[in-house]
């Protein structure tokens, strides 16, 4: 058994001197020595590392400084490359802007000649290396490139020939200018869309076809040489003329935003003035009569209530409100009327008719106190402010008419550019070869021009210079130097694709082989280094870039390198009996016969939805005879220039021709039928004349005898109550909505707007008619007149959109039919056509011109001895890169070592010293707790041996203290217990 540390006696354990010494010290004392220790074993790990760290940023800092000088010395090798691509690209092409690597990277050469310098100056055998360097690119420049370059300038074209025509419409002069004109033309027909303007909208189309027909008349005759393919031109240009004059002054006569928005406010503030001022007091007043009278009614007193309401509906508080808004509603209708716009004619009348299905709801109420004939009230309320939402939103959606007048006269300029700068010059220059016939241009200066200006090698550039900056920002010299030797090596392949279409020489086509295998596989090398030194995270868009860089790269592999040496390689046909066997398929006309047949077929199709008076479906077959126009001036423009861009109107016009077709038998789908038309147009006008029959007139004739007396007026309430003519109106109102539905269904809003006058009419009547039966006045009537003449002249009018319609099959069967006729294009002509234009790219021409102007080995050793210095100069860095790369290696090895031993050792000192401390304040609180439970269980008499001066000590004196103190108040308690119970003992005597 252990000794305690607390005992019943004064007797303590003896204490050594060294346990001593550490008992006599503080807690606190004894933490900070527990602390120290590990931290000044960590200072002295800490100062050991830095040393060593040190002493490896000395030596990175020279790698740093190594891998400069790489950078330079690859620099170096870019520039002296970009000269020599720059000169033979100019002499190949004769084009000044092949001149700018050369130029750019003179300017700059002295500069980083002089930067490396520096660079170099503790290394005298480097500096006399770029000496060399030097003077051998000077001498280059002085007896190769400057003279080579003077001497291409001397050459100047001879003549005028179908490639110099090609030439023009490569520059893309026109069809920039028409691109412009499309772009501007989209953002006018999105205006002109939002607005629901369907006549402006069909307008811009045809505008847009006359501009294509100009243009696919002038690219037919510059193939053919023949006038008969410039008819399109010339009608393109008539037409052009006379539908932007049309549009124009639909676009004077567009309603002012302010104006409409006043009158619109005004309709909506007289709607609500006729709802509170007297609609709703009118019906208040006759509910209030119904209640008084709920029971029964006397005749005298169902005549008084009559009387009273014809008094009060005299007044003509409500009719002045709704004449007022009437005279609104049709000023606003006048001004879409000349505007064209039949959305918002149609919205109008619909406000309109809501207004006036709250007017005679109203007034059937009034007349009969049933509550059902305030449906129309009630439905015409909600309908009214729907409307006006719908007509708020139009007006919101409007187009500034100021604004499309400005993007107009635009497109008006453009198209005079495109005369004055595209269209004339080029039919001039064809006019000039049907007369001389002269030589072509040549294959290798389209190649090369092509493959150099492609914008591929610029892209590529910029992304490296991007990711060298990523790394540098980083300090990652050597991504920077892997970089710069992947931008090197593309500028190296870039040179070598000149010089091969240059002479063709095996050795040339290796040497782009080589330089291709080279960017391969620096561009793997480039992906993995940002792999290893960047997260997933930090290095997505470098790898993002790397992956544009790749895309690029095999683009140009494809769509330039490989077409090249297939052209090499298959030259089969003269350019001259190739162009001549495309002039000779398109004098044939197998695709004009067909378009022509398509064009009658679409004049067709166009008249029958202009007779129907389909603006939507009129809409679509515009579009349809644009796009065939466009997919034509697409092909033409392709197999003059031979650029694919030029097809973009071709592929686009097919994908926009399969779906405007699918859309217009969509809609050709939804076409009314004619007779089951007519049947429910009839039967709607034999409910309206039976109305008239056994309602409206006998009703007026009543009204009539209740004035002179003969009747009473309580006979008309009595009558309306029959609801004999409601029970029409409503049958009515029912087939109104069906109609209406169908014309929506086929698109057809002028029929839509004549159903929505109709309806509207016929509310008129029999508003007028209601308030002529409570007033008896003549100038209630007039809406009813006024119905009844309108009402015919619609009806005349609906009859006369129905009799234009066309049955669905019939029309379907046409659309079919213009489908095949556009396939049939595309098959018997477009594509073989632009096959046989592929075809002419691929076919080679003549080099004895080109190559009179490069001197064969001129200024080539002096490159290659340029190139060799370069490669010594940069592999005198790479050895000592290598000798300090191994430096820092080791200095970081050390360093490494050093932490990792170091901290451990700390670590373990740490560790060790916390146990003792812990087990010294853990035992000293043991002994203090063992002896409180003793005190708790009632013996005073424990008491802890003192062997400390810290806190923990002063503890237990306090601690035996009061122990000593309790057991002295115990004994002195149980001695006045026992003196109390003594004289208890003596009381208890004394009482006996």
């Amino acid at each position: 058994m252990e000794d305690s540390p607390i005992s019943n006696s004064d007797s303590a354990a003896p204490i050594t001197d060294a346990s001593w010494s550490l008992k006599k010290l503080s807690i606190s004392t004894k933490i900070i020595i527990g602390f120290s220790l590990p931290v000044i074993l960590m200072l002295l790990v800490s100062s050991a590392v830095y040393f060593s760290t040190q002493t490896l940023l000395d030596t990175a800092s020279w790698v740093q400084h190594t891998q400069q000088v790489i950078s330079k010395g690859h620099l170096l090798e870019k520039l002296i490359l970009d000269m020599e691509t720059g000169e033979r690209g100019f002499l190949i092409t004769g084009k000044e802007e092949f001149l700018e690597p050369f130029i750019n990277s003179e300017q700059q050469w002295g500069i980083e000649i002089a930067a490396t310098k520096t660079l170099v100056s503790d290394n005298p055998a480097q500096v006399e290396r770029l000496g060399k360097i030097d003077s051998q690119a000077r001498q280059w420049l002085k007896l190769a490139a400057t003279p080579e370059i003077a001497q291409r300038r001397k050459v100047q074209s001879q003549a005028i020939s179908l490639d110099h025509i090609q030439t023009i419409l490569q520059k893309k002069t026109g069809k920039n200018i028409l691109d412009s004109i499309r772009l501007t033309a989209e953002n006018l027909n999105h205006a002109f869309e939002t607005a629901q303007n369907q006549k402006a909208a069909n307008l811009l189309v045809s505008i847009l076809k006359d501009i294509v027909d100009q243009e696919t008349g002038e690219r037919g005759f510059l193939i053919t040489g023949e006038e008969e393919f410039l008819d399109p031109y010339h009608s393109g240009k008539k037409n052009f003329n006379k539908h932007v004059s049309e549009l124009r002054s639909l676009l004077f006569n567009a309603p002012s935003k302010s104006e409409v928005i006043g009158l619109i406010e005004h309709v909506q503030t007289l709607a609500s003035k006729w709802y509170e001022e007297a609609a709703l007091p009118e019906i208040k007043i006759r509910r209030s009569e119904i209640i008084e009278k709920a029971e029964a009614e006397a005749e005298a007193e169902a005549e008084e209530r009559l009387n009273k309401l014809d008094t009060i509906i005299s007044k003509g508080t409500g009719k002045s409100i709704l004449d007022e808004m009437r005279n609104t509603l049709s000023r606003l209708n006048s001004i879409y009327i000349k505007s064209e716009n039949e959305t918002a004619q149609i919205i109008i009348l619909t406000i309109a008719k809501s207004m006036v299905d709250q007017e005679t709801g109203q007034r059937g109420f009034l007349i009969t106190g049933n509550e059902r004939f305030l449906a129309p009230f009630h439905g015409g309320r909600e309908g009214f402010k729907q409307s006006i939402i719908e007509f708020n939103l139009l007006v919101e959606n409007s187009y500034q008419h100021q604004d499309v007048l400005q993007q107009l006269s635009s497109i008006e300029t453009a198209m005079g550019q495109w005369h004055q700068l595209a269209a004339k010059v080029e039919i001039s220059a064809r006019r000039q070869v049907n007369e001389s016939g002269l030589s072509q241009m040549e294959f290798l200066q389209r190649t090369v021009n092509q493959g150099l200006s492609s914008g591929i090698f610029n892209d590529n550039r910029q992304i490296l210079q991007d990711i060298s900056k990523a790394f540098s920002q980083n300090n990652n010299r050597q991504g920077v130097v892997i970089a710069l030797e992947l931008e090197n090596a593309l500028t190296k392949m870039e040179s070598s694709f000149v010089q091969y279409m240059v002479n063709s020489e095996h050795a040339q086509q290796q040497a782009i082989k080589s330089s291709r295998q080279q960017v391969d596989e620096l561009m793997v090398e480039v992906s993995v280094f940002i792999g290893r030194v960047y997260t997933a995270r930090q290095g997505s868009k470098l790898t993002a870039a790397m992956n544009k860089f790749r895309g690029n790269t095999y683009d140009w592999y494809v769509n330039t390198l490989e077409p090249a040496f297939y052209a090499k390689k298959n030259i089969v046909h003269s350019r001259s009996s190739a162009a001549v066997k495309i002039q000779h398929v398109l004098k044939q006309g197998t695709g004009k016969n067909i378009l022509d047949e398509s064009r009658m077929l679409i004049k067709d199709i166009k008249q029958d939805f202009a007779n129907a008076r389909n603006l939507k479906a009129f809409n679509l077959v515009l579009k349809i005879e644009k796009n065939m126009v466009d997919q034509e001036t697409g092909e033409r423009g392709f197999i003059i220039t031979g650029d694919e861009s030029f097809l973009e109107p071709y592929h686009s016009g097919k994908k926009n021709i399969d779906i405007l077709i699918a859309e217009l038998a969509s809609v050709a789908n939804q076409a009314f039928d004619i007779n089951d038309t007519k049947i429910k147009i009839n039967n709607i006008e034999q409910e309206i004349e039976k109305w008239l029959a056994v309602a409206a007139k006998p009703e007026i004739a009543l009204r009539k005898r209740v004035d002179t007396g003969d009747a009473r007026y309580v006979s008309i309430a009595t009558e309306l109550n029959k609801g004999r003519g409601k029970g029409v109106l409503d049958s009515l109102r029912f087939k109104m909505d069906e109609l209406n539905k169908i014309f929506k269904s086929a698109k057809n809003s002028n029929a839509q707007r004549l159903v929505v006058a109709i309806s509207k009419d016929i509310v008129d009547m029999e508003t007028g008619q209601r308030g002529f039966l409570i007033t008896g006045k003549q100038e209630f009537l007039q809406p009813y007149d006024t119905g009844i003449k309108s009402l015919k002249e619609h009806f005349e009018q609906l009859h006369t959109v129905v009799n234009d319609g066309y049955y669905a099959d019939t029309m379907l069967a046409k659309i079919d039919k213009l489908r095949e006729k556009t396939e049939q294009w595309r098959e018997q002509a477009g594509e073989p056509e632009i096959a046989l234009r592929r075809n002419l790219n691929e076919t080679g021409a003549s080099m004895i011109d080109v190559t009179r102007l490069i001197e064969r080995g001129t200024g080539k050793n002096i490159i290659d001895a340029i190139r060799l210095g370069i490669s010594e100069f940069v592999e005198v860095e790479n050895t000592l890169i290598k000798e300090r790369t191994a430096l820092a290696e080791a200095a970081a090895n050390r360093s490494i070592y050093q932490t990792i031993f170091g901290t451990l050792f700390a670590s373990l000192v740490a560790l060790v010293a916390a146990g003792i401390l812990l087990r010294t304040i853990l035992n000293s609180l043991k002994h203090v707790s063992d002896a409180t439970e003793q005190v708790a269980a009632g013996d005073y008499s424990v008491e802890i041996a003192v062997d400390s001066n810290d806190q923990i000590g002063k503890l237990a004196h306090a601690f035996n203290a009061m122990t000593d103190q309790l057991e002295t108040s115990r004994d002195e308690m149980k001695v006045a217990n026992e003196d109390l119970e003594r004289q208890s003992f003596v009381l208890q005597d004394k009482s006996r």
